[in-house]
């Protein structure tokens, strides 16, 4: 078969013109291979180490592999043109059934989307006024599942009548897809700044030196999330009111809900809010980040918690605690936050849940219009949070409609 690898042109309007991603670390073809890295991210490693361990008990089904598609067609919008996008490849839901060909050679769609469910909170549901409504929202028993997934076994009749409060929305997963040229026009950095660091003087990635014609970079990271409420034909569309938060992951509070930090009570008001938002006829929409401990990671963010349990832990200090011990307030890529807004064609956020100026500020340099801020509820607020809210509130973290810091501020990263 006569495979040639294309001219990528990031940015083209059309798959066609666009090429594919296919990481020098996931094919036998070299020549073939247009990025370098692996699929799957941080997940790589487990994939290798389980072919070595025998766990592949065969070789992945190709036909299988084409046959997954997204459940939900999304775009091609404007948003996709140009450099708009620089952390993911837009096009990527679909690299599968546009280079069928190259599936045998490890290609892979790098974009997943579901349509998935989730069930609610009925006190939630009642503070945020959401009705169930046949659409968004609906009652749910197990006995309502199809009659394949009802399972025969269960005879509590207690448990076959309790009713459920279900949400359904689309659920999509980017993997990280760096271009490199762009990611750096973005940071503000010199071209070949990240490839030097990242390949050269930390050895994470030794490809991005030795193959400096491979401008497209899998980092070995999560990629972002995007949960959206109400009917995805909306999406791209100017005149659809879109509610939102764009969220950086906090595992302490967010899955185990502890009282640490407003993370999780801030994610869970912009969770209901989409929802209500879509039973508007509106679109809500949370992303969802993966950048735990403002992207230090869970081992200096739990040091850092370990040293303020140890001190008098006072609101005026929290900021100070992380550059005082590693040397960094912040390291999130808040340049590139805005991308996966974009990848759904959402150029707006009408009602934006979150009191940050800096994430306001960011989002319309990157495109994204912000309308109002909204403040996260007090009652919401545990016990043990207030350190970090009275925190960042001392900081100036926290900004209001129309309060934005100038663009060089912004580059500070001081969340």
């Amino acid at each position: 078969m006569n495979l040639v690898k294309p001219e990528i042109r990031w940015g083209a309007s059309s798959p066609d013109t666009r090429g594919y991603v296919l990481p020098l670390g996931d094919t036998a073809r070299p020549d073939l291979a247009t990025a370098v890295g692996n699929h799957h991210g941080p997940y790589s490693t487990y994939h290798a180490s389980g072919k070595v361990r025998g766990l592949m008990n065969s070789g992945p089904n190709f036909d299988e592999i084409r046959r997954i598609q997204p459940a939900v067609e999304i775009g091609p919008f404007g948003t996709w043109v140009g450099e708009q996008i620089a952390s993911l490849d837009p096009f990527g839901a679909n690299a599968t059934r546009d280079h069928p060909a190259l599936v045998e050679y490890g290609l892979r769609s790098t974009i997943s989307v579901i349509r998935n469910r989730f069930t609610l909170d009925p006190t939630l549901m009642e503070r945020w006024g959401i009705q169930p409504d046949g659409n968004i929202v609906s009652r749910m028993r197990v006995t309502d599942l199809p009659i394949h997934q009802i399972p025969t076994h269960l005879t509590d009749e207690t448990i076959r009548k309790k009713e459920w409060y279900i949400a359904e929305g689309t659920h999509v997963y980017a993997e990280p897809v760096w271009h490199m040229p762009t990611l750096e026009k973005r940071l503000h950095v010199p071209l070949g700044t990240i490839a030097d660091v990242v390949g050269r003087q930390r050895r994470i990635m030794r490809d991005l030196v030795d193959h400096p014609d491979l401008e497209i970079m899998l980092p070995s990271i999560e990629g972002p999330m995007a949960f959206v409420f109400g009917d995805p034909k909306n999406l791209g569309k100017e005149v659809v009111p879109v509610t939102g938060r764009v969220h950086y992951k906090c595992k302490t509070s967010d899955v185990f809900d502890t009282d640490r930090c407003t993370c999780r009570p801030y994610l869970l008001q912009a969770w209901y809010s989409a929802i209500a938002a879509a039973q508007r006829n509106e679109i809500g929409v949370v992303v969802f980040l993966e950048e735990e401990g403002k992207a230090g990671g869970p081992l200096d963010k739990y040091g850092i918690y370990g040293l303020r349990d140890q001190q008098e832990d006072r609101p005026q200090d929290y900021l100070d605690h992380t550059t005082n011990t590693y040397g960094y307030r912040d390291l999130r890529f808040y340049e590139v936050m805005g991308d996966m807004l974009k990848y759904l064609g959402i150029t707006h956020l009408d009602t934006i849940h979150s009191q940050s100026q800096f994430k306001a500020r960011q989002l319309e340099l990157q495109g994204i219009r912000i309308g109002n801020m909204v403040p996260l509820d007090p009652e919401l607020i545990p016990p043990g949070a207030y350190v970090e809210y009275f925190g960042k509130q001392g900081s100036g973290h926290y900004g209001g409609n129309g309060c934005r810091e100038s663009h060089e501020d912004s580059q500070l990263h001081q969340l």
